[in-house]
């Protein structure tokens, strides 16, 4: 099985721009009284899902809509 590097980019960068977002998030709305918001775990995977849909034609995303 041949790997497309172009592809493993495009992982690593929505990643990337999960794991910055996550980060500026939780930065900015994290009180120690409070219990954990929506950081960095939620965004790096929201981000991944949203990457490999894109890459399969959105058929993931329309599955789980239903």
């Amino acid at each position: 099985m041949e790997t497309d590097p172009e592809a493993f980019y495009v992982l690593i960068e929505a990643l990337g721009i999960g794991l910055l977002i996550g980060i500026e998030r939780e930065r900015s709305t994290h009180k120690p009284s409070e219990g954990a918001s929506t950081g960095v775990r939620t965004f790096a995977l929201a981000s991944l899902i949203g990457a490999i849909s894109m890459m399969t034609g959105g058929v993931p995303l329309a599955l789980l809509h239903n």
